[in-house]
């Protein structure tokens, strides 16, 4: 006598259980994007956070190599960045934009840095936008510049 193996079947096959489970877990994962808006925000933070620290980097390197003073202002979505006349060139000024969609925030709103590599005092400068912050710090012994990133 023949039986049909389908009349017989009592719950799932392996490969069923584990369509369920990649197709449960996929709605978890885009689920968890859609409650936390600041995931959005983070790439640009970061990326804000990372030419910031580059910027100051570069000024307090040009001060060295230079051998002058280079000044470092910023707005609000802005670096003003000003390499005084030295024994090697004039005096120059650039505008570098941030871009409008990160807040720049903190304190003190301009560091010198001297041919030593050292700054003229601590800088801690807050990047943010939609709830994820970066920071950027300068040691004035030793003019590092730091970068903590969300």
């Amino acid at each position: 006598m023949y039986l049909n193996p389908r009349t017989n079947r009592h719950g799932v096959t392996l490969l069923e259980a584990v369509i369920v489970a990649v197709l449960v877990s996929g709605a978890a994962v885009a689920t968890s994007f859609l409650m936390n808006p600041s995931w959005s925000h983070r790439p640009q933070v970061r990326a804000t956070t990372t030419q910031i620290g580059q910027v100051l980097t570069m000024a307090r390197n040009m001060a060295v190599k230079n051998q002058t003073t280079v000044i470092v202002r910023r707005d609000t979505t802005e670096l003003f960045v000003a390499e005084m006349a030295g024994p090697f060139r004039d005096q120059q000024e650039r505008w570098i934009s941030i871009g409008a969609e990160c807040t720049l925030s903190g304190s003190p709103a301009e560091i010198r840095f001297s041919p030593m590599a050292n700054a003229d005092q601590t800088l801690r400068w807050n990047v943010s936008a939609g709830g994820v912050n970066g920071q950027v710090e300068v040691n004035p012994i030793t003019g590092v510049v730091t970068t903590r990133l969300p």
